[in-house]
């Protein structure tokens, strides 16, 4: 990512997000308690954030860790971090970008702004391909 809020997917296709608000991070956790085991979603807004809660992940400082939470930090008995997930939106549509050990890239467009001619081409393009 760029200073100026700009997410590169390729020369061709750039999508410029003007707003730094636009831009959401998640760091994506699994939690195992004793009879339960599920996806844990923390909203970070800054790399200090994500620097707290790593440091709270590596000591297994869970009472911190899930404070303000759901999560009965009593009942934890192991997480893991399974990486970030960047979501970027402006008129145009929506990216998904998760870094995991998949690394999926997800990107959603607004057929109305984009005009109906390219909607036509894109509905299309789905036929031909599915």
């Amino acid at each position: 990512m760029r200073n100026k809020g700009e997410v590169k997917l390729s020369k061709e296709n750039q999508l410029i997000i003007s707003d730094r608000n636009q831009f959401k991070t998640v760091m994506l956790f699994h939690v195992i308690e004793m009879e339960n085991e599920y996806e844990y979603e923390q909203q970070v807004g800054c790399n200090e954030d994500m620097e707290e809660f790593m440091k709270l992940y590596f000591d297994k400082n869970w009472k911190e860790f899930f404070m303000d939470t759901y999560v009965d930090h009593r009942k934890v008995c192991d997480v893991g971090f399974n990486g970030l997930l960047i979501v970027a939106k402006n008129e145009m549509g929506v990216v998904r970008y998760q870094m995991d050990r998949s690394e999926r890239l997800a990107v959603t467009f607004n057929h109305e702004v984009l005009g109906d001619e390219n909607a036509t081409k894109i509905k299309k393009i789905r036929e031909i391909i599915g």
